[in-house]
């Protein structure tokens, strides 16, 4: 990793999401602290987190602790929409799942089913056409 200057904001890819990391000066969190974040947001367990990073559970849990008490929460799951909330970190795929949800809605709205009136009126329509 780089090194980082008083102003400079790193921007980082890790587990699926985009991270910002920074000083605690600029109101960011670490490299470190960014790289749970986005793994408890992914959905993984403090081992699983500690096994990627290759560091102890121990120090997962601290750094977990550490992140709960500066966003001022108590749930891993309040501290990722903090984290959200703040910039801090913000899925990679977001863009993604928005296009393909309103294009699903566009073809939804051109689908036009007929009603059960439209129909038997049509069928009328074709029985009166042979007889």
């Amino acid at each position: 990793m780089k090194a980082q200057t008083k102003n400079e904001n790193e921007f980082i890819e890790y587990a699926g999401w985009k991270c910002r990391a920074g000083s605690k000066r600029d109101g960011l969190p670490t490299v470190k602290q960014v790289q749970t974040i986005a793994c408890l947001a992914a959905g993984m367990s403090q081992k699983e987190i500690a096994k990627l990073r290759g560091v102890s559970s121990t120090t997962v849990k601290s750094t977990v602790m550490n992140i709960h008490f500066w966003l001022n929460t108590t749930k891993s799951a309040a501290a990722v929409a903090e984290a959200m909330r703040r910039g801090w970190i913000s899925p990679l795929c977001i863009m993604l799942v928005m296009f393909s949800l309103t294009a699903g809605m566009q073809q939804q709205a051109m689908r036009v089913r007929p009603t059960r009136q439209q129909v038997s009126s049509v069928r009328i329509a074709q029985r009166e056409a042979q007889a």
